[in-house]
């Protein structure tokens, strides 16, 4: 069970009385997440997660719609998410139903055999999901490619991929060197692209893995909404799949499944093309994690270990390897690296190499 703030009281009922419980919040220690601090919060039989933006956090994400809205939205649909009951732009917090439930990763990590129902519940909710309404959506949406331009979506992910990776060469491109990232991971990005089939546009997730399930009973509900956009469904399963890592005979039935619940308007071509993004997952999380890790292991501002963290980039190094053709690393390796690395950082010399292409947001 997660530790919480238990306050004796009623739950507040204006904008000052939300604020003021807020910053009572603040006074214990956050969950950290990459993009937020959460502060749990129990009043009586009731219990609340306040959630406040980090300042000056690390932007690896295309944010495009506000989570709170997003998620009132889905739980006014009768979807598995949690409800909001406050949100303040200023200060800027929202705060949200909190489940104390276990999350998905806790009692099924990686690697092992999920439970039964949980395929099934992420088939559903996706189905649900994309059946609704997006007319809301098209105001956050400007400059964005038009519905069912699923080739025009999927460019716009990469340029968002290819703007990471520029707006960080320079202080890590000797980091990308060490951990084995070609110079060339912009040509090898855009040649995972290839012409995909047209298909209606949808709210995604884009987000969807085991540490934003959580159990209620034998249900799945789905949490984190901060990175949803609108754009094509392929996009949304192959991320899912990328992320959440099923075990081979777990993925294939879970796109038998989808393929037969979803709307043709959403399933067709979908398999084929939910590849073509899991590549590029793939690629994107050694770019976005060597520049992540080192943030977690030089500011020592996270509860994992630096065996831990050297750990998970294994895996992600080896999942790139088919696309980019790097050479695998062992964690013992890539924990040295990191440690001499931030260790070395004021001798490192200036970035050399082509210039990149692409979009710098």
């Amino acid at each position: 069970m997660v530790d919480a703030l238990k306050l004796n009281g009623k739950i507040p009922q204006s904008p000052d009385e939300w604020d003021v419980l807020a910053k009572m919040a603040q006074e214990q220690p956050p969950l950290k997440g990459p993009n937020n601090h959460n502060y749990i919060v129990r009043i009586g039989e009731c219990w609340f997660k306040i959630r406040i933006p980090i300042p000056n956090r690390l932007e690896m994400d295309l944010h495009r719609l506000p989570e709170y809205r997003v998620q009132k939205f889905l739980y006014d649909q009768h979807l598995n998410v949690p409800n909001i009951f406050h949100f303040s732009e200023s200060p800027p917090y929202q705060v949200q139903e909190y489940l104390p439930v276990p999350v998905l990763d806790h009692l099924y990590p990686r690697g092992s055999r999920l439970p039964e129902h949980y395929i099934g519940d992420v088939v559903e909710f996706l189905s649900r999901l994309y059946s609704l309404s997006t007319d809301w959506l098209l105001p956050y949406f400007d400059n964005w490619p038009v519905d069912g331009d699923t080739s025009g979506f999927l460019d716009r992910i990469t340029r968002s991929t290819v703007g990471i990776y520029n707006r960080y060469f320079s202080k890590y491109h000797e980091l990308y060197r060490q951990l084995g990232i070609p110079n060339d991971i912009v040509s090898l990005l855009y040649q995972i692209n290839e012409p995909l089939t047209p298909r209606s546009f949808v709210l995604c997730h884009s987000d969807i893995h085991r540490k934003n399930c959580l159990l209620v009973g034998k249900t799945s509900w789905f949490i984190d909404w901060e990175m949803a956009l609108f754009g094509d469904p392929g996009f949304d399963v192959g991320v899912h799949l990328s992320k959440v890592e099923y075990l081979p005979d777990e993925e294939d039935r879970f796109l038998e499944l989808i393929t037969k619940k979803l709307d043709r308007k959403h399933q067709i071509g979908i398999v084929n093309d939910s590849q073509v993004y899991k590549k590029h997952a793939f690629v994107k999380s050694v770019i976005v994690h060597a520049v992540r890790y080192h943030k977690l292991i030089s500011e020592r501002s996270d509860s994992s270990t630096l065996s831990d963290l050297a750990l998970k980039y294994e895996n992600k190094l080896a999942r790139a390897v088919p696309i980019i053709g790097n050479k695998p690393l062992r964690a013992p390796e890539i924990e040295r690296i990191f440690v001499n690395y931030i260790n070395n950082e004021s001798c490192a010399s200036p970035p050399v190499g082509p210039a990149l292409d692409g979009a710098s947001e």
